[in-house]
């Protein structure tokens, strides 16, 4: 889905909306996939994170 722009026309009364919840659980997304992405290609001595005993576990 990718990165979209944040909504800045906020006022006080203004509830949110499916459109808003999906907008910001999508960005959630972008972020963590990136995130994830930049984790799993890091190298450390050569090696990958796991193997060095830096791994990350789910």
């Amino acid at each position: 889905m990718g990165w979209i722009a944040p909504k800045t026309t906020w006022t006080y009364d203004q509830p949110f909306s499916y459109v808003d919840t999906n907008r910001m659980e999508g960005d959630e997304l972008a972020l963590f996939n990136m995130v994830n992405g930049i984790i799993q290609e890091y190298v450390i001595c050569g090696q990958s994170l796991t193997i060095c005993g830096l791994g990350w576990h789910n």
